[in-house]
């Protein structure tokens, strides 16, 4: 009897670490994975976004992940007013590198983060901002150097 007892706390101590462990992928938010163009970052962003929103929400689950071996072009995502929420990258994340896509401000951002407490971002992926055909336009002149995210 002591032996089913043990086994049966064994059980439901693992059940909690495995909730414990719980993430929100972006796919279930609309993400796109694969696919480049504005459309796609736009809603990988998005998704980026209410991911974020929902971990923010959550007394248990608190992470947002981007799946290792996925690719997703992203574009520009707020996070505003989060606590303790990570954003783990096992994946890469590719800015969206069509320059006439970005509006033409000097507040453009690919990540902004504002009013947030204890954001950690972690992860073995990569976020890939491409901005080899910004550069090349600034040492150009052809977009101001505070135009680009």
């Amino acid at each position: 009897m002591a032996f089913l007892t043990r086994r049966a706390v064994v059980g439901f101590l693992w059940l909690g670490l495995v909730s414990l462990s719980s993430s929100y992928l972006i796919d279930d938010f609309g993400a796109i994975e694969g696919v480049t163009g504005l459309d796609a970052a736009s809603a990988n962003s998005a998704a980026i976004e209410q991911a974020f929103l929902t971990a923010n929400s959550s007394t248990t689950d608190r992470v947002v992940e981007i799946p290792q071996g996925s690719t997703y072009t992203i574009f520009s995502s707020t996070i505003a007013n989060m606590t303790d929420v990570t954003f783990k990258i096992d994946g890469l994340l590719l800015v969206h590198d069509e320059i006439t896509d970005w509006p033409d401000t000097s507040n453009t951002h690919v990540f902004g983060i504002s009013d947030c407490k204890g954001i950690t971002i972690t992860g073995s992926g990569t976020i890939n901002g491409q901005g080899h055909d910004w550069w090349v336009a600034v040492l150009r002149t052809t977009i101001a150097h505070n135009h680009r995210p």
